[in-house]
C-alpha cells in the first residue's frame, strides 16, 4: 500500500495515501504539533545580560587629568543611563562621591561671595 511519510529525519510516522486531504492535514498539524514539537520550535534569541552602568568617581585631591577622565565618564554614564534634566543633576549630587562635594560645599561656604 502506497503511503505519504512524515518528512522530518528519524521519523517512521506515515499514513495512507488514500486519504483524504481535508483528513489528512489535521492529522499532519497535529503530529507535527506534538511529535515534532520540540525540533521545530524557534526560540527567540535573547539579549546578552548587560552588566550594570557603574557611576564614575572623583576625589577632591584628583589631578586634573582625572577630572578630564571624569568628565568623560561622566558624559558616557548619563547617554548610557538616558539621563536627563534634573535627573542629571541628582544623580551627579547622590553618586558615590558625596565627600567630593561636601568638601565643595564647606569650600564655597568659607569663600567670600564673589560679586
Amino acid at each position: 500500500m502506497a503511503t505519504i511519510k512524515c518528512p522530518a529525519l528519524g521519523c517512521d510516522a506515515e499514513w495512507p495515501l488514500a486519504t483524504p486531504t481535508d483528513v489528512l492535514t489535521p492529522l499532519l498539524d497535529i503530529h507535527s504539533a506534538t511529535a515534532h514539537a520540540a525540533s521545530t520550535h524557534v526560540h527567540a534569541p535573547t539579549a546578552a545580560k548587560a552588566e550594570k552602568v557603574r557611576h564614575p568617581t572623583i576625589t577632591a585631591s584628583g589631578t586634573s587629568e582625572e577630572w578630564a577622565y571624569f568628565l568623560r565618564m561622566w558624559a558616557d554614564y548619563k547617554q548610557a543611563t538616558r539621563l536627563t534634566g534634573s535627573d542629571i543633576v541628582f544623580q551627579l549630587l547622590e553618586g558615590p562621591h558625596q565627600n567630593f562635594w561636601w568638601t565643595i560645599f564647606q569650600h564655597r561656604r568659607d569663600c567670600p561671595e564673589e560679586h
